[in-house]
């Protein structure tokens, strides 16, 4: 009984180094399900400031952005879009990024 059972954790840890190499080697690795998340930034190595659009409320990287100064305060838009509607009056301004 004994011996079988050392047989059978043998044979398991064999079949988990046979897993971990083909995982390595042949790139079987687990794929998420849902949504990525944000932390998909970090992974890729994208870095730097993100700013709020004010009209729609996304969220965006500051070098990426549309920026245009109004009154003496830097506003930062997720396109010319959201630019035109901000500018024209359309959206409250809620919040603003400005640049120190």
């Amino acid at each position: 009984m004994l011996l079988k059972l050392i047989k059978y954790i043998a044979y398991v840890f064999i079949a988990a180094f046979i897993y971990l190499i083909l995982k390595k080697y042949f790139g079987l690795e687990e794929k998420p399900i849902g949504k990525p998340s944000r932390a998909g930034f970090r992974k890729k190595g994208v870095t730097g400031n993100m700013v709020q659009d004010p009209v729609c409320g996304v969220f965006i990287l500051e070098e990426q952005a549309e920026k245009k100064k109004i009154e003496d305060a830097w506003y930062y838009f997720c396109s010319e879009k959201c630019a035109e509607k901000f500018i024209s009056g359309e959206a409250h301004s809620d919040s603003k990024e400005q640049k120190g």
